[in-house]
């Protein structure tokens, strides 16, 4: 068993006392105060466990078969106790396949009470409450029982349970295989969360189709079902869990109950196409009686488990994909966590649209965030919301709802602006201030613009069919979808200056200076290209490797440079010949983002990768500097500014969660949101494993 760090990904450590049997059990619980966690294996062994020290404090085994759910519950005197379910398989040696419930003491072992016995074998446990007094509840059979505690002192034998449902006399059964059962809270009583199949569904009336029902055990020895939510036809529950809070002790696998108020958040999984499951699934994200919605992007697998919990304050599920029996190393599967959307922000998979740094029309800074309907204004320092601006809507229905996927700020004729590019709406000119629509440019009434870039000449050109007399000054727009071409725009004028084009799959866009002469470079995944243009002009210039992922031009050591990266590499060269200046080597992650300026005459490369992790080097010797910050999940954009003369870095996640460091005098600090444990001092080693040094197929001279 191994344990991570859910922010960094780091490897905490690995559990090996269960001497390789199969895992069936893990369990993370409070007892006493003490964080501790709980596994069982195939050989019936119950192993409690220190998850900061690795030891374990307890060991044990169950009467027969192996460990199969956990719960930890506490008692009416406070003692804090877990729940055992355990049993065997019916073709086992023994060929027991009853099942029990008994309670334990964690941290000695000790065995209190059985609460039950039978021949039908417990397929999951949650901790619940009725009437004020702990209670433990179980799937068993068709039906869900529940136990009341007390103070662990019954006999040994089986307890009459306080409630018992059953879906038979309605037509529903608990779906095989899993154990589709949480705590919860509606209405301001605790509740039980129960996942049933409804046949007779479907073109041959022969499929079962999911309903989540809420029951309050509280309500006689039947209980009451005290809500109803069906699903769609194509969907099932894979967790169920409590948005936004930190969950009961030991909500391990099953959410745990939340507090009043505390919504309860479903994840389901959608097949991707009607009739052809092996395509692939989506996972969608919804409040139980809450408005909206979300689809997050996780595995494209079809074969999903998942769990949510909370780190940092914030919700989090976490989806391992279980592939094909007969699968590869390269095979989509592991563990990744998502951030859950608070508040939802509506149907639709979570875009991420990108950050932008500029000024408003009082040079205040202001921090464009991009997100799936519109783009927030922040203040930079505080990170307090100055405004905002809508998304213009889309009116074609083959496309839906507009989107925003990238943001870029700059001044045309001295007026600051705020590009926002988008599903179904071209680019948008806004007023950073306001966050009125200045100019729309779009080159057919719906075209999608996944990229956008701001730039200007910087001196008087002459474009191409025009007179001497008018040559001027120009303020350049850049923007593409993924397959491009590259439209180049006139933005003062909402001309179009002319395309280049960008075969492959485009990665990025960036202008920047080389030779004192404004380039305009676009990146290309797949075909490993870097090209430079003529903005002006649609002119190729250079051609260069790289262009994976981000792409940014500056200046390192009195040479004009481009940056991109590579697998795991960060590629530093020379923008007029290619030759190469540096290479960072990122740990174990791929690069996914990047930026590059100089502050105080001092040059800084920052990355984001797939592992959710900011870090800066120094791109003249690739050395690394710090880690600025973690995410649970990839991180989707950078950006360096420079604000009352310092470093400003900002960081946005996929799931479109931003984080803003300051470094000032060498030393870091993390501006919102605020964690005192990523404050660091420059110098320090990056978080996870240490670089690996060996062969550079692209090195510098």
């Amino acid at each position: 068993m191994r344990l991570w760090d859910p922010r960094s990904g780091e490897l905490l450590s690995t559990l090996t006392a269960h001497s390789g049997a199969v895992p069936t059990l893990l369990e993370f619980g409070v007892v006493g105060g003490r964080s501790v966690l709980v596994s069982g294996a195939a050989d019936g062994a119950v192993r409690v466990w220190d998850p900061g020290t690795g030891e374990v404090v307890a060991s044990f085994s169950v009467p027969s078969g192996y460990a199969r759910a956990g719960a930890f519950v506490a008692l009416d005197d406070g003692r804090d106790v877990l729940a055992l379910a355990s049993g065997g398989d019916a073709d086992d040696d023994d060929g027991d396949d009853s099942g029990r419930v008994d309670l334990y003491e964690p941290l000695t072992g000790h065995h209190l009470v059985r609460l039950f016995e039978s021949d039908e074998v417990v397929l999951g446990l949650v901790a619940t409450a009725v009437g004020g007094r702990g209670a433990v509840a179980g799937v068993c059979g068709d039906g869900v029982r529940v136990w009341g505690i007390g103070n662990g002192e019954a006999a040994v034998q089986s307890v009459a349970p306080l409630a018992q449902w059953s879906g038979a006399y309605d037509g529903f059964r608990l779906p095989p295989f899993v154990a589709p059962l949480a705590g919860g809270v509606w209405d301001g009583r605790e509740v039980l969360v129960l996942v049933v199949e409804e046949g007779g569904v479907g073109w041959d009336a022969r499929e079962w189709q999911q309903t989540v029902l809420l029951w309050d055990p509280a309500r006689g020895p039947a209980g009451r079902v005290v809500a109803r939510f069906p699903l769609s036809e194509s969907e099932s529950v894979l967790a169920v869990g409590a948005l936004g809070s930190r969950g009961s002790r030991g909500s391990g696998g099953s959410g745990g109950s939340g507090g009043e108020g505390v919504p309860i958040v479903l994840a389901t999984v959608v097949r991707r196409d009607r009739g052809a499951w092996v395509d692939g699934v989506q996972v969608r994200v919804r409040v139980l009686g809450g408005e909206g919605g979300g689809v997050l992007p996780v595995h494209a697998g079809p074969f999903l488990t998942g769990a949510f919990g909370a780190v940092d304050g914030g919700t989090l599920l976490a989806t391992a994909n279980t592939g094909y029996l007969d699968r590869t190393e390269q095979d989509d599967h592991g563990i990744v966590l998502s951030d859950v959307p608070v508040p939802f922000r509506g149907a639709g998979e979570p875009v991420a649209g990108g950050l932008a740094l500029g000024v408003d029309g009082g040079q205040r800074p202001v921090l464009a965030v991009g997100g799936d309907y519109q783009v927030a204004l922040i203040d930079p320092v505080t990170g307090r919301a100055v405004g905002r601006t809508a998304i213009p809507r889309c009116d074609d229905y083959q496309h839906g709802e507009s989107r925003g996927v990238a943001v870029a700020s700059g001044a045309v004729d001295g007026v600051p602006l705020v590009a926002v590019a988008g599903i179904g709406h071209g680019v948008s000119l806004c007023d950073p201030e306001t966050g009125a629509v200045v100019r729309e440019l779009r080159r057919s009434p719906y075209s999608w613009s996944r990229f956008v870039a701001l730039g200007d000449t910087g001196r008087r050109v002459l474009l191409p069919g025009r007179r001497a007399a008018d040559a001027r000054r120009v303020f350049l727009l850049a923007e593409a979808d993924t397959s491009g071409p590259v439209t180049v725009w006139d933005a003062a004028t909402g001309e179009v200056l002319g395309s280049v084009d960008a075969p492959g799959r485009l990665s990025a866009l960036a202008f920047g200076t080389v030779g004192g002469r404004t380039v305009l470079a676009t990146g290309h995944r797949g075909l490993g290209l870097v090209q430079l243009w003529d903005p002006v002009r649609g002119k190729l210039l250079e051609r260069f490797e790289g262009g994976d992922a981000g792409l940014a031009l500056g200046s390192v050591a009195g040479r004009d440079v481009f940056a991109t990266g590579v697998g795991r590499e960060v590629r530093i060269g020379d923008a007029r010949d290619g030759r190469p200046v540096a290479v960072v080597e990122n740990p174990g992650a791929t690069v996914t983002c990047l930026a590059l300026a100089t502050v105080r005459g001092r040059p800084l490369l920052v990355t984001g990768d797939s592992a959710g992790t900011v870090r800066m080097w120094d791109p003249v010797s690739g050395r690394y500097l710090t880690t600025l910050a973690t995410f649970a999940r990839l991180v989707h954009e950078v950006a360096v500014g420079v604000i009352d003369d310092e470093a400003y870095v900002f960081a946005q996640s996929r799931e479109g969660r931003v984080t803003a460091c300051r470094l000032h005098g060498g030393d870091l600090s993390v501006l919102w949101p605020a964690r005192d444990e990523d404050s660091r001092g420059l110098g320090e080693r990056p978080g996870g494993p240490a670089p690996v040094r060996g062969r550079q197929p692209w090195c510098p001279a």
